[in-house]
């Protein structure tokens, strides 16, 4: 069963996945990540610690485990294609 993840994203990298110029997330596979997952990825201020209020979901449409590649263990990258 699919789960939505819940995961703040930086002001440039946010509005990068927004415009669909970056159409991946490399993060530390602390949530247990599997291909068909959501990510509700949440625009984060760090500058002021804060969601600025924007938000956006994307389906992970593949991902790649750390261990491989150039990944490291625990990390994974995934795919990503924003849900309209």
């Amino acid at each position: 069963m699919p789960k939505t993840h819940r995961l703040k994203t930086w002001v440039p990298y946010y509005q990068e996945c927004l415009e669909e110029e970056k159409r991946f997330e490399f993060r530390i596979n602390d949530r247990d990540y599997y291909w068909g997952d959501f990510l509700n990825l949440i625009e984060w201020d760090q500058s002021v610690s804060r969601e600025t209020g924007r938000e956006q979901l994307y389906k992970v449409t593949y991902i790649t485990q750390g261990g491989h590649f150039g990944i490291p263990e625990g990390y994974c990258i995934m795919g990503i294609s924003k849900v309209k």
